[in-house]
């Protein structure tokens, strides 16, 4: 299956049909290969770049766990890519 991505908005988090909810700057990217079906959940991860949050992803499948995704950090033109977890992720 194709890659997806989701673009932030600087406001309301970017909702896809997949089961994730993007919220983040302005511009910033997050790209992940869609999971069509899956158990239901409700899980989050925070994104934090040198202790700033930059980003929140939240998932309904519980599938996505460990799953890789693409972050790109528009304002420090940073792409990172890592695993999701049910967690905060801390980068630098």
């Amino acid at each position: 299956m194709e890659k997806e991505k989701l673009i932030g908005t600087g406001g309301a988090p970017h909702v896809n049909s997949h089961g994730i909810t993007f919220q983040a700057g302005k511009d910033d990217t997050l790209e992940f290969t869609p999971i069509v079906e899956g158990d239901a959940g409700i899980n989050s991860t925070g994104v934090y770049v040198n202790n700033q949050p930059k980003c929140f992803i939240n998932w309904s499948n519980n599938e996505y766990k460990d799953a890789d995704v693409t972050y790109f950090d528009r304002a420090n033109s940073k792409e990172y890519t890592f695993k999701l977890t049910n967690s905060n992720i801390h980068l630098n």
